[in-house]
């Protein structure tokens, strides 16, 4: 509306700017127009004034923009939220512990109260389930160290058409080449036909493993023997002389071995 009353009176000022004035004037021989020749020029100045209203009133004048619709959304940070986000998981877990450590300290003397009383009423039971356990569990243990001594697949078992003495007494030459046909037949690799570091590893591994349990089941067996209840736990002195025959004849395979490597490592040595 403002600015259409500035067009109204732009065109207001210059159509009384385009009107002559009678003014008394010094200057000499100047005519003075008839009053005919103004009411000529007003009509005509009259009319242009209606012609151009007329066309600033047809004219589209611009308007400001409505603020009705517009809505105003305020402008939050995505790490002012993810703050905030934070900040309040941090205290809803804080509030939990708060609780459970409340509760906690709550229902512990209630607890310990019961658990005692129920350990006393079932003293005996417990005493008896504690010991059966540990019984089964050590006769369950003493018997896989005597299985992995003389497993189908262990070393007790090579060249067992041989007794120890026997073996003792063979060529140290044939049996290590033996052995080492045998290690490279049993822990070769497939993928790698020519690896001899996998199977000599494997080997070491497992025998040392068997030896190991055979120890174990002796040194058991000598302190429940003491005890005098040795039997009680399945340990016999016949199954003891067996495993302590099968250790040596474990540790005798491996030093055949272990006496291989030292000669291939000398030999080597006085090439370089």
């Amino acid at each position: 509306m403002q600015k259409h009353n500035s067009y109204l009176s732009m065109i207001f000022v210059c159509f009384l700017s385009s009107i002559p004035l009678q003014c008394q004037d010094t200057t000499p021989s100047v005519a003075t127009p008839s009053s005919q020749d103004l009411f000529a020029l007003m009509q005509q100045q009259s009319q242009t004034l209606a012609t151009i209203l007329e066309r600033v009133s047809n004219s589209s004048v611009p308007q400001p923009p409505s603020t009705n619709n517009i809505t105003i959304s305020p402008i939050i940070s995505p790490q002012l939220t993810a703050t905030s986000s934070m900040q309040v998981m941090i205290s809803h877990y804080m509030q939990q512990i708060q609780d459970a450590s409340s509760f906690v300290w709550q229902t512990t003397p209630a607890l310990y109260e019961q658990s005692r009383n129920l350990i006393f009423d079932y003293r005996k039971e417990l005493v008896a389930g504690t010991a059966i356990s540990v019984y089964t569990s050590l006769v369950a243990y003493f018997q896989y160290q005597y299985y992995t001594v003389f497993a189908s697949h262990a070393w007790i078992h090579w060249c067992n058409h041989l007794t120890l003495p026997e073996l003792v007494s063979a060529s140290t030459s044939s049996l290590s080449e033996k052995l080492l046909q045998d290690i490279h037949m049993r822990y070769f690799n497939k993928q790698n036909v020519q690896d001899v570091i996998i199977p000599y590893a494997t080997f070491i591994q497992e025998i040392d493993l068997q030896i190991n349990a055979a120890q174990t089941y002796m040194h058991w067996y000598s302190v429940l023997n003491t005890c005098y209840i040795a039997s009680f736990f399945g340990l016999r002195q016949s199954t003891y002389e067996r495993v302590k025959e099968a250790r040596t004849r474990l540790s005798f395979i491996k030093n055949i071995f272990m006496s291989w490597i030292s000669e291939q490592t000398l030999v080597s040595n006085k090439k370089n």
